[in-house]
């Protein structure tokens, strides 16, 4: 799934536009109207998910080139701006991302963190106070969707609650059903991930079929290998980030 993050940014900068705010040359009435518009992405540009981000920094670009092009061919008075940032290690260090480009570059428009686990905070505490449209490209939860955010935070990606059925129902169809199945279930300590696997152990189980686990992913998690196959299951559903399923995978 994660594959897919990249260019799904591309979509999200644009159609961002259409809802970010700038100067107007026609002030408050009818008439053409001009941009002056900076974009703030806020994105892991280090650590275990680096990869992620720079595919998402080389999406902004071509969004960016696109965006340009498209002003350009209409002869119209735009200005955009990109400012890319690293979303740190954790949420206290996304959230002071997110406002550094809000309040310290005049971003009206934020794509991202890509942590599920900031998102809300992000929000919260910097893009809904500055009106500052909020896109993220990962999937969130609860505390997402329970946002009073007046239509200022958006995500790409199918929240989590979703996300745990629909790999169910995937995976059944690649092992000939559920019913009668049984599945392994191995998750990282992230209260993110760790919903996803319980959604998708409630989706497997209705369905018929049988779970192993959950088995909680510790450092290293390679220590649980032998673990997670136990018991020769048909499939197994492993929850983690870019780095720990790395270092399980083989």
């Amino acid at each position: 799934m994660r594959r897919f993050l990249w260019p799904v940014t591309v979509p999200a900068l644009i159609l961002g536009l259409a809802a970010c705010g700038g100067g107007g040359a026609g002030g408050n009435g009818p008439g053409p109207k001009s941009l002056d518009l900076v974009i703030g992405n806020v994105m892991p540009l280090s650590g275990g998910s680096k990869a992620l981000g720079q595919s998402g920094e080389k999406a902004s670009r071509v969004a960016l080139a696109e965006i340009n092009d498209a002003i350009q061919a209409s002869g119209a008075d735009h200005r955009i701006r990109l400012v890319n940032v690293d979303q740190g290690a954790d949420a206290d260090s996304a959230v002071a991302s997110v406002e550094s480009v809000v309040k310290g570059d005049g971003a009206s428009c934020v794509t991202g963190p890509w942590s599920s686990q900031a998102v809300a905070r992000a929000a919260q505490e910097v893009s809904i106070p500055a009106r500052a449209l909020q896109i993220s490209p990962v999937a969130t939860g609860d505390d997402v969707a329970d946002l009073d955010d007046h239509d200022l935070v958006d995500s790409t990606a199918l929240p989590v609650s979703a996300e745990g059925e629909a790999l169910a129902r995937a995976i059944g169809r690649d092992v000939g059903g559920v019913e009668g199945h049984t599945a392994n279930v191995a998750a990282a300590a992230d209260p993110g991930l760790e919903s996803l696997s319980q959604d998708f152990i409630q989706g497997w189980q209705d369905d018929g079929g049988t779970v192993g686990g959950p088995i909680a992913l510790t450092s290293p998690p390679a220590t649980k290998a032998a673990q997670i196959t136990a018991g020769e299951p048909e499939a197994v559903l492993l929850v983690d980030d870019a780095t720990g399923f790395a270092e399980l995978a083989p």
